[in-house]
């Protein structure tokens, strides 16, 4: 019996440290499931904004690429204006059309026509755009250079007949010639008939010069 009222005594005072135990250990779970409870929210919201920040990421690539390629297409149609007035080829063939358009638009009759041979165009190139004034009252740098090969351009002598009306209206075409033309001279005299002759000097222009630097960006064909 002394032995059993023992184990009992040690049993009664062990049970406080027991309680005490497991007391923390419910209070270390409680405190672990209320952080767990209170993270919930945080890594939620933690969430979304990865989320909105990779929507946000892939939206400014697509509008980077959208940018890209539209200042790409603006590119390509001002080049395409621009060797509309000023090709990289002398395309005479097509240009021979074009003369034999505005004959048949204006209702002039060409009588002749001669192509001469092609020349180099001097360019004055410039860096430095400050001007001097010089004593004879011209203005100059002290640093141009002339560069030729860049622009080439090509003489026609063009003789026609009509009437007045004609002649005004294939004088106008040529002045405004997509391609760009230059009237160097044009004579008009009165023909047999009450019909007007002109003959005039015409000039065309091609740049040949920069075809390498276009086929290099790839906005014209080699």
């Amino acid at each position: 019996m002394s032995d059993l009222m023992l184990i009992r005594n040690r049993s009664d005072k062990q049970k406080p440290q027991i309680i005490l135990i497991l007391a923390a250990l419910i209070s270390v779970l409680l405190v672990l499931l209320l952080y767990w409870l209170l993270s919930q929210p945080e890594a939620r919201r933690l969430a979304g904004y990865e989320q909105e920040y990779d929507r946000l990421e892939r939206r400014m690539s697509s509008l980077a690429e959208s940018e890209e390629k539209s200042k790409k297409a603006v590119e390509d149609t001002i080049l395409k204006e621009i060797l509309s007035h000023l090709p990289l080829d002398s395309d005479m063939t097509d240009y021979m059309q074009i003369l034999l358009a505005a004959e048949k638009t204006s209702g002039v009759k060409i009588n002749s026509l001669n192509v001469g041979e092609e020349a180099d165009v001097s360019v004055i190139a410039n860096p430095d755009t400050t001007s001097e004034q010089s004593g004879d009252g011209q203005s100059s740098t002290g640093n141009e250079a002339s560069v030729t090969g860049m622009a080439k351009s090509r003489s026609i002598s063009i003789s026609a007949n009509g009437d007045s009306l004609q002649v005004y209206q294939f004088l106008e075409t040529l002045l405004h010639l997509q391609r760009l033309t230059i009237v160097d001279t044009f004579v008009i005299n009165q023909a047999d008939g009450g019909k007007l002759t002109i003959d005039t000097n015409i000039k065309v222009f091609w740049a040949p010069g920069y075809k390498e630097a276009l086929t290099r960006k790839g906005g014209a064909d080699a």
